[in-house]
């Protein structure tokens, strides 16, 4: 791993990045960033003064950051770069084609420019995993984003499908009447109505 870097999300991807799978849990990772912050090497790096004591305390606002948990503090157009995947207990580097150092230092900017804005959240191996027992529901419904869940899709019921059908049937009454006048539209209606029966 080379000891100078653009910016401190490129210095993270860098760390993640140096294994095999693009993987590594957090307590790897922090060992890896301290090594890091020891290296006299490491003041060298334009940006190192900014926090120069502090980089490893302000790891976990950023493995936030770049895991999408602050849509508020985000930019609009924001794709998370990490994912984390509690059957590995691992954050996986998600951003390749688009982790360039060109594209993380405006974001590590914006990071640092609005951080203080961002609430501490904990970080998801500290937090741990809630577990839902089969049959269970959640207390809260639908589950946050990335939540791991045993939900599945069901075919409608011939009950609500006629419901369906009905509420159709209803609007494109309404809608039959105020075309009275107007040939075209009125036969696509009827045409309508005839399908939903």
């Amino acid at each position: 791993m080379q000891e100078t870097h653009a910016c401190f999300f490129s210095l993270v991807r860098d760390v993640i990045c140096s294994t095999p799978d693009h993987r590594m849990s957090l307590s790897t990772l922090e060992d890896r960033l301290k090594a890091w912050q020891e290296n006299p090497i490491s003041p060298l790096n334009d940006w190192y003064s900014i926090a120069a004591d502090s980089w490893l305390l302000m790891l976990p606002s950023a493995i936030s950051f770049l895991s999408g948990d602050y849509p508020d503090a985000q930019p609009d157009d924001f794709v998370p770069y990490l994912e984390y995947k509690p059957h590995l207990v691992a954050y996986q580097w998600i951003g390749a084609g688009r982790d360039t150092d060109t594209h993380l230092m405006p974001l590590c900017q914006h990071w640092l420019d609005h951080r203080e804005e961002m609430l501490v959240r904990p970080i998801k191996e500290e937090e741990g995993v809630e577990e839902v027992g089969e049959g269970e529901e959640r207390a809260c419904s639908p589950p946050p984003p990335r939540y791991p869940t045993t939900w599945s899709v069901r075919s409608t019921s011939s009950e609500e499908k006629e419901l369906f059908r009905e509420q159709v049937r209803q609007s494109l009454g309404e809608r039959e009447k105020q075309t009275q006048g107007n040939n075209t539209s009125l036969e696509v209606v009827q045409t309508l109505l005839k399908l939903a029966k």
